[in-house]
């Protein structure tokens, strides 16, 4: 006796913030979507939990009173003797914990009559001429469109060319409770502690997410260094680590296409991170807009998804090919950086501005040229200080 298989308009692989906005999106929109989730949810998710401002237009008000705290600073740290405190009246972004975020999202998923199962892996994609056949542990599906929204490890990436030429990071986090301190509200990145990265703490309602990022792999003794820095951290006098796991980051920038004729990739999957800050949140949320909006368009119009790949190397990897310019820098040259940088209230406005979307990686290249000669008279090279922008 055969199988039967079901068949749906959309299949989404991945349900973390890329894969539940696009499945959330097309399900309103009529279209018969099913996501395929390898974990059962709610499940931890090893990730710092920042949301930048400029992402809060994709973010659906249901899920906005998740956000733990609000960052309108951050501190810029070379170890405990030198420490620059940016200060904005603008929300710069948001705290939010990974587990109850993606699980409320999950839940909107599946009000919008979008069908989720989860504990599927995905063993094999056949993409034909009328429909992609998606072998699973579940079972057997088709679909006139599959969404790669499986992250760093994305199985449907594999079967898109240039899966082996992506350039790829590492990160270690821990959570961590807070003993002897109350928990501070702005974001701290240090530049000292991580080689050819830096080292993060983000606060959220009751505790600490802490950890490094490392632009390249190859770091040896991470762990050793993770917890060398909790204790070190100038900012937090003690904390307890309760558990902690290292993940590998794709990096932005790529000239990679992300479709074929039936087949596109979205977020960490597509290899949407900024290579400098490790930000993925904002680039999942927007590039599941666009991927939306090009599905539609090839159901509605007969578009063919390739407007999809055009728009995210325009609006997205164009930038974060000048991004990969200042990481490429600044991990090479971390104590340069932080001073030439980090001590310049300049400069500091901008990568404040960076993060509301008001400035770009194009738009900062571009101010070098134009205001370059202005950057000297903002400097302050004191061991502390502090910059209200």
């Amino acid at each position: 006796m055969t199988q039967d298989v079901r068949c749906f308009d959309v299949i989404v692989v991945g349900a973390g913030p890329a894969g539940c906005h696009i499945a959330h999106v097309l399900a309103k929109h009529g279209r018969t979507v099913l996501v395929l989730e390898k974990y059962t949810f709610p499940r931890w998710k090893p990730c710092a939990g920042g949301i930048s401002s400029k992402t809060a237009p994709y973010i659906p008000e249901e899920l906005k009173v998740l956000f733990e705290c609000t960052m309108r600073g951050a501190y810029m740290t070379y170890g405990d003797k030198h420490i620059t405190h940016i200060t904005t009246n603008d929300i710069l972004g948001w705290m939010v914990h990974r587990e109850l975020f993606d699980q409320a999202h999950l839940n909107l998923v599946k009000l919008s009559n979008a069908e989720v199962i989860e504990n599927a892996t995905v063993n094999f994609i056949r993409e034909e001429k009328e429909f992609v056949s998606v072998e699973t542990n579940r079972g057997l599906f088709k679909c006139l469109i599959l969404v790669g929204a499986d992250g760093v490890n994305s199985i449907v990436s594999k079967f898109l060319p240039g899966h082996e030429n992506r350039t790829i990071g590492l990160a270690y986090e821990g959570e961590a409770t807070f003993l002897k301190q109350e928990l501070f509200q702005d974001v701290l990145f240090d530049f000292k502690k991580f080689p050819r990265g830096y080292g993060w703490i983000f606060p959220k309602k009751n505790h600490y997410s802490i950890g490094g990022f490392f632009y390249k792999k190859g770091v040896s003794g991470i762990r050793q260094l993770y917890e060398e820095f909790c204790n070190e951290s100038p900012l937090i006098s003690s904390c307890k680590t309760y558990r902690s796991k290292g993940y590998r980051i794709p990096h932005g920038g790529d000239t990679r296409k992300l479709n074929t004729n039936r087949l596109l990739l979205i977020g960490d999957a597509a290899c949407l991170v900024d290579p400098l800050t490790g930000e993925g949140i904002y680039y999942a949320f927007r590039s599941g807009h666009l991927a939306s909006k090009a599905i539609l368009a090839f159901f509605d119009l007969g578009n063919a998804l390739d407007e999809y790949s055009e728009r995210v190397r325009k609006e997205i990897q164009n930038d974060l090919r000048y991004g990969r310019i200042f990481a490429n820098f600044i991990f090479k040259y971390p104590k340069f950086s932080f001073f030439a940088f980090f001590k310049n209230k300049l400069l500091c406005k901008w990568f404040a501005e960076l993060l509301t979307g008001k400035m770009t990686y194009r738009k900062i290249c571009r101010q070098f040229i134009l205001r370059g000669w202005l950057i000297p008279f903002y400097y302050n090279f004191s061991a502390k200080q502090q910059y209200k922008i």
